[in-house]
Formats: C-alpha cells, sequence, structure tokens
C-alpha cells in the first residue's frame, strides 16, 4: 500500500542492475470484491512487474508462465495501469476514458536501457466482476520501456475473460494480447508471439461484451525515436457477440490507434503477420477486423496473411475507410 494504490503482484523487479527473470510460474493471484480497504485509490493485479519510475537496469523476462489471474473489484476498475507510484497518471490513460486492471507481464520505465520479453506463456486472466457501470481491461502484455529497444519476441497469450454479464450499456471489457501504450517511446520489436482470444479457456465459450484487439498500438509520441515493428504474428480473434448491452464493441486481430498531433510522427511496420478474425457478430453492428490503421501516417503494413469467415468481418480499415481486399 503506497500512496493510496493497493496491488497483487506475483514479481516486482525496481532493480537498476542488469536482471533476469526466469522459468518462473506466477499463478492464481487474486483481488476478490472486499479489495482494497477503504481509502486506497485502487486494486491492480501484475503477474510479473518490472517498474522504475527512474533507469530501470537491463531485464530478460523469460519462459516464465503467468496464469490464472483474477479480480472480484467491484468499484475501483477503472484505473490505470502500469502504476505510477509518483502518484502522475494522465499519461497511462487508455484511449480517453477507461483504465487497466491486470496485465501478465507489464513493463514501465524512462531510460534507454533495452529489455527482452520473451517466451513466456500468459493465458487464465480474468475478471470475475459482473454486471455493473465500470470498463477494465486486461492485457496479455504490456512493453513501456522507455527509449531504448524494447524486445517482445515467441510469446503466447490466450484464454482472457470475464463473465457474459460483465458492465451495462457504455461499459464492457477489454482484452489486449499485447498493449502498446500512450506513452511508449522507443524501438520496439513484436515478433513471433502467438495470441488467442475471444474464447474462454474454461469451456470453449464466447466472451461477450469485450472489446477484443490482439496486438494494440495505441502510442501517442510524436517522436521520429519510435519505431514499431510488428513481425511474423500469428493472432486468432474468435467466438460470437451477442451484442448483450447493444454497445456495438468491435473487434480486431491488429489495430493501430496513433494519436498524433505534431509534424512527427512515429514509424510502424507490420510485415509477415497471420491475422484471423473469425469472430462473429449476431446482433447489431459491430465489425471484426483482420487489421484496422485509423491513421496510415509512417505506415507500411505487407505480406500479411489477413483471413476472416465471422459475419460482419472487415478485410481492414485505414483512416476511417473499410476494404474488403
Amino acid at each position: 500500500h503506497a500512496g493510496g494504490m493497493g496491488v497483487v503482484v506475483g514479481l516486482w523487479n525496481q532493480s537498476t542492475g542488469a536482471v533476469t527473470i526466469d522459468n518462473n510460474t506466477i499463478a492464481n493471484l487474486t483481488s476478490d470484491a472486499a479489495y482494497p480497504p477503504t481509502g486506497w485509490t485502487y486494486a491492480d493485479v501484475i503477474g510479473i512487474y518490472n517498474y522504475s519510475s527512474g533507469l530501470l537496469g537491463p531485464t530478460t523476462t523469460t519462459n516464465n508462465r503467468v496464469f490464472n489471474l483474477s479480480t472480484g473489484n467491484s468499484s475501483n476498475l477503472n484505473q490505470y495501469l502500469p502504476i505510477n507510484a509518483g502518484g502522475g497518471t494522465s499519461s497511462q490513460q487508455i484511449g480517453n476514458y477507461a483504465r487497466s486492471v491486470m496485465a501478465g507481464i507489464c513493463m514501465q520505465t524512462a531510460g534507454s536501457t533495452n529489455h527482452i520479453i520473451s517466451n513466456n506463456s500468459v493465458h487464465g486472466l480474468r475478471t470475475t466482476y459482473g454486471a455493473g457501470s465500470n470498463t477494465c481491461y486486461i492485457h496479455g502484455i504490456v512493453p513501456n520501456g522507455g527509449t531504448g529497444t524494447i524486445t517482445v519476441d515467441g510469446n503466447e497469450v490466450y484464454g482472457l475473460y470475464a463473465p457474459n454479464n460483465i458492465g451495462n450499456a457504455g461499459n464492457f471489457v477489454g482484452l489486449t494480447g499485447i498493449y502498446l501504450p500512450t506513452s511508449s517511446l522507443g524501438k520496439y520489436t513484436i515478433t513471433n508471439n502467438i495470441i488467442s482470444l475471444g474464447l474462454r479457456p474454461t469451456d470453449g465459450t464466447s466472451v461477450q461484451n469485450a472489446l477484443i484487439s490482439g496486438i494494440w498500438d495505441n502510442t501517442n509520441n510524436n517522436n521520429v525515436n519510435l519505431k514499431l515493428k510488428v513481425y511474423h504474428n500469428s493472432v486468432y480473434i474468435g467466438g460470437t457477440n451477442s451484442n448483450t448491452y447493444s454497445n456495438n464493441l468491435n473487434s480486431y486481430a491488429f489495430r493501430r490507434m496513433l494519436i498524433y498531433g505534431s509534424s512527427v510522427y512515429d514509424s510502424l511496420l507490420v510485415l509477415n503477420n497471420i491475422f484471423v478474425n473469425n469472430r462473429s457478430t449476431s446482433t447489431g453492428t459491430g465489425k471484426n477486423y483482420g487489421t484496422y490503421f485509423n491513421s496510415a501516417l509512417s505506415a507500411v503494413s505487407n505480406y500479411n496473411d489477413i483471413y476472416g469467415t465471422g459475419t460482419n468481418f472487415v478485410y481492414t480499415n485505414v483512416g476511417g475507410s473499410d476494404y474488403t481486399t
């Protein structure tokens, strides 16, 4: 408990020296409905957390298993993640409205050191919170590593889920395999990862009232130093959206939501990936995208296999326009 923050973390690294986190099992962490206690601001759940408000030493997070993390918290879901122990929060917002509540592996640091997140397995992260006026996000991996080079390679993320009755009109669960937050600034290489979302690992049923993104680029640092390479990943989105609360939520195998406000932009290369979105929309207008680029500025997408067989499948969207091929 620090600065009004209640957090549940399996392994927390703040070292300024080189650290290797290898071959650990982080499982069965829970933040229940009674947590955090009165007076605490929020309760996030994170499996492995590499964090420093200053300079974090070079880290290698590899060969770890993170699974069966859960939260039943019902009143503080709309919070910030990564945690900002310094009290500042504005740069950690997801979009302009909802915040995260859970992540399997998360990194947040400044500085120019290099970091590796590789060959980890993240699955079975869930909220047990049901109907109510909160939106929460569950992320498999969140790399946010300052100005250095961050490699996210060979990981698997699958089976993130929530109850069917989660949320209400205007509130939902967001499920993301790999999330690049707004404050990212550095060189990111996202390669050879396997992501599968949209179905519960417990019984194979569809996750409802969910905004699903396999890989989500939400960066907004308009700086020539920000370079994103997304190569050789395999993403599968499945299930059926029955539009429980008429939220008309989309799903995305790959999603770019570049937030820009200057003449200098980050660089994005999306090459040689497999993006399959077989999710169907049984009612409502929610679309299921192979790829989505709200802006094509400084972006190249080529040699990708993009496929989908569900209802309301859209091959891609570029700058607000849908394309079937």
